[in-house]
């Protein structure tokens, strides 16, 4: 790590410098990268859409070497060491992350959480923008093209530059300098090799990352996904409005401005852990007699069907008939009701969703309470 960060350090001095002397230093003609890092970056996406793709690679520098595999298979992506018995991957699930965790080669789930714009970046340095595949681009326009060579098999464009070649007397006198030659993969843009030689008063640094094993197809690891434990380790619902499962089984979006949690003696929205159920209250705003809970009811297992089918894993949503058997779901429902009960399937485990709609009788205003409660399911073979 300490001579990453020399790197980096010099990287950093570089642009410095070179924003300094601006034209007046004895700066050649350099050769443009051929695709912008978006272009690269949107065409590891289609990779990761179409069939997946991953990365081994070995790494040399004076504290040692790695060896490590990275891949993507599109909603999840996966980094881990030579043995796999270290690893991470991640697993976009609604508006989710999923964090697995290797542990003597079985990949455990870990906790999920939503993510913001830090974390998003900490995601992606692990998967299509692994930043390694992408570190020539930081300095597109002050590389030169030398020719072509072959990686693990695959045709790569050759560029290299210094800084003593760009800034000649100032990297004389600072004792400073920097050498770099990138090999870019023509195909897909990303760097399938680099070494950075660096040079700081009297020391001098080795850097040198290449790609050994490169698989256009990767299903990646096999995940052990959660089936009777909450996603999120995160505070009581009942006084954050937090709303943890329904966010994991992709219905919290369905709780909007329409909505306000209630969180009282009378209705405890809660999440029990170990039997794998939730149950939440919600005053419905604009809602004050029978006939509007019961329109309001109708409109609403409409949205919960049109969701359901989009997040679980058969885009299927069902309920029970008079036999206890399922059935599909209908889009709509024939009659008005102020109750219903779905089921579907989600990381292949069955879960059911009641919904029901009630006055609050215990407000001295006329208000309408919506109950929610997701749990986990079980039905015999032949439903």
């Amino acid at each position: 790590m300490r001579t990453l960060k020399k790197i980096i350090y010099l990287f950093t001095l570089f642009i410095i410098l070179i924003a300094f002397v601006g034209c007046s230093a004895n700066v050649v003609e350099n050769d443009e990268l051929s695709e912008s890092q978006a272009d690269v970056e949107a065409k590891l996406v289609d990779m990761a859409n179409n069939g997946g793709y991953e990365l081994t690679y070995t790494m040399e520098t004076e504290d040692g070497s790695d060896y490590a595999t990275v891949g993507a298979n599109k909603n999840v992506s996966w980094y881990y060491t030579r043995d796999a018995e270290v690893g991470i991957a991640f697993e976009k699930s609604n508006n989710l992350t999923l964090v697995y965790q290797a542990e003597h080669g079985v990949w455990e789930y870990k906790y999920a959480y939503e993510p913001d714009e830090e974390t998003k970046e900490y995601e992606k340095d692990l998967t299509a923008q692994f930043s390694q595949f992408l570190q020539a681009y930081e300095f597109n326009g002050i590389l030169k093209k030398r020719g072509t060579a072959e990686i693990v098999g695959r045709e790569c464009n050759v560029y290299d530059g210094s800084i003593s070649s760009k800034l000649g007397f100032i990297s004389k006198i600072s004792g400073i300098d920097l050498t770099w030659t990138y090999y870019i993969d023509i195909e897909t843009g990303i760097c399938l090799k680099y070494v950075v030689s660096s040079t700081l008063e009297d020391n001098s640094n080795d850097v040198s990352f290449e790609v050994v094993d490169f698989k256009m197809k990767a299903s990646g690891p096999e995940l052990r996904r959660p089936k009777d434990v909450y996603p999120i380790n995160g505070k009581d619902p009942n006084k954050t409005g937090n709303w943890n499962f329904l966010a994991f089984v992709g219905l919290r979006e369905l709780i909007d401005e329409r909505f306000e949690l209630v969180s009282d003696d009378n209705f405890h929205s809660s999440e029990t852990l170990s039997a794998g159920s939730a149950t939440y209250y919600f005053k419905v705003l604009d809602v004050f007699d029978f006939d509007e809970a019961s329109f309001f009811m109708k409109n609403y297992y409409e949205e919960v069907v049109t969701k359901i089918k989009e997040s679980s894993d058969d885009k299927k949503c069902f309920v029970s008939d008079e036999n206890e058997k399922l059935v599909e779901a209908k889009d709509k429902l024939d009659e008005l009701t102020t109750l219903f009960e779905l089921v579907f399937v989600y990381h292949d485990q069955l879960y059911a969703l009641n919904i029901r709609i009630e006055d609050e009788t215990f407000s001295v205003e006329e208000s309408y309470l919506l109950e929610i409660s997701v749990n986990r399911a079980s039905y015999n073979d032949e439903n």
